[in-house]
């Protein structure tokens, strides 16, 4: 009788640590959901703050052209069309990485079974991921610096015209 209430014990222990360790791995998908969520609505945020801005910044520089010197004009045209282009260029190259990278994982995983798939895809999508990022300065660096130089550009105009105004 003593063995039985011993055994039910060791097997009560093993079920109380296979739910804690379940516990654990709904909470790390909770989190790993959130922060998923977090990520995606920043970069809807980002991607729709950047379009707002170039349009604004067309819409703007557009009305410029009989106010500002032809140089000026050219010059912040093509700045904030360089950093437009660059940013769709990296919107497209990333679409297309990310539907290259989902076919490459479903050929992997097709007809494959088990718990071991998760990690499996886990660990392809860091991968994916750590490439992306690994390339996304290359084109985060010379969209920032295009578009805010057109902006400068505008900026060290205007700031002059007005400068010569309040000097009479």
């Amino acid at each position: 009788m003593n063995d039985n209430f011993r055994e039910v014990d060791r097997q009560m222990q093993r079920l109380q640590r296979f739910q804690q360790s379940y516990e654990v791995d709904k909470q790390i998908e909770a989190i790993q959901q959130l922060n998923e969520k977090i990520v995606s609505s920043s970069v809807n945020y980002t991607n729709f703050i950047l379009a707002a801005g170039y349009a604004g910044f067309f819409a703007f520089w557009a009305t410029l052209s009989e106010r500002i010197p032809a140089g000026i004009y050219a010059l912040t045209g093509l700045l904030i069309l360089l950093s437009l282009v660059l940013f769709i260029g990296w919107e497209i190259i990333k679409m297309v990485w990310g539907a290259v990278h989902m076919r490459r994982i479903s050929t992997l995983l097709a007809g494959q079974k088990g718990p071991h798939i998760v990690a499996q895809y886990e660990a392809a999508y860091a991968s994916y991921q750590q490439r992306t990022h690994a390339v996304w300065v290359f084109f985060l660096v010379p969209t920032v610096v295009t578009g805010l130089g057109a902006a400068f550009a505008l900026i060290a105009f205007f700031a002059r015209d007005l400068w010569k105004i309040a000097l009479g």
